[in-house]
């Protein structure tokens, strides 16, 4: 019964072993999931910021457009080209007075650059 024994003993050593090992790989999977999974996370949280950061922009830049796209529509009324030279370039047609408030300062826009054709010589 003796080597009976040893034989039972040293199968259940065997099997303690690889449970062991099982356990083991299993314990460490486990973790390297949870690591991949908190990892993943935190890149989809940024990638969800930068996507709401480039929603904003986009929207900011599609009114800019609707803005830009109603200006340029203005560009061919004769009306809204004289109004805008008279109040905030102040220019005058001709053989006209122009009277100032002194306490009035004129406002002028820097982004508008005055095209060619309001030019004296092309008036002659």
């Amino acid at each position: 019964m003796n080597a009976r024994e040893n034989q039972i003993r040293k199968r259940r050593k065997n099997v303690n072993k690889f449970r062991i090992i099982v356990s083991a790989i299993t314990i460490f999977a486990c973790v390297t999931l949870l690591f991949t999974i908190f990892k993943q996370q935190i890149q989809i949280r940024n990638i969800n910021n930068v996507k709401l950061e480039q929603q904003t922009k986009k929207a900011e830049l599609e009114k800019e457009i609707v803005k830009l796209s109603d200006d340029s529509k203005n560009l061919d009324n004769p009306q809204l080209i004289e109004k805008y030279a008279r109040e905030k370039l102040g220019m005058v047609k001709p053989n006209e007075v122009l009277i100032k408030d002194e306490k009035e300062k004129p406002k002028k826009d820097t982004n508008f650059t005055p095209s060619p054709t309001f030019d004296k010589e092309s008036d002659k």
